[in-house]
């Protein structure tokens, strides 16, 4: 799959945008929505599209369990990364009725280096390894 394109679910504006951002200077276009309608009609019209899904764990206009069962309904093998502020609650509530398979799981609040990581493993890379590092007491950077 040669498109780069990434549909994110988020209803709350700031987290939305900062992800975004982040998201399009990992190089990805990112088609966002605010909740689970959106996010239907969007996965609908461009499903074929994305590498993978990023999705709150509650939002309105649906559940987040609601779309991912939307989503695998009409295509099990895309990644969805779910991210809730919630994790605990969102899990014991939905432990029986979520399929679980391709469901990356992280508990809020997650810093920009953890996403970065994280779009690795869903896109099943390896994991990024610096070919140098900084050395405080040489003062310059040295190959590992």
């Amino acid at each position: 799959m040669n498109s780069k394109e990434v549909l994110l679910v988020e209803d709350d504006p700031m987290t939305s945008e900062l992800v975004s951002f982040f998201l399009e200077r990992c190089g990805y276009t990112v088609v966002s929505c605010k909740n689970g309608d959106e996010a239907k009609k969007a996965f609908d019209e461009r499903g074929h599209l994305f590498r993978f899904i990023l999705t709150d764990g509650y939002y309105p206009g649906g559940d987040s369990p609601e779309f991912i069962r939307y989503v695998r309904a009409r295509d099990g093998k895309i990644p969805i990364l779910l991210m809730s502020g919630s994790l605990g609650t969102w899990l014991e509530e939905n432990r029986e009725t979520t399929d679980f398979s391709r469901l990356f799981i992280k508990a809020k609040p997650v810093s920009l280096v953890q996403l970065q990581k994280l779009f690795r493993v869903v896109e099943g890379l390896p994991p990024y390894r610096p070919k140098t590092r900084f050395s405080p007491f040489a003062g310059k950077q040295k190959a590992f």
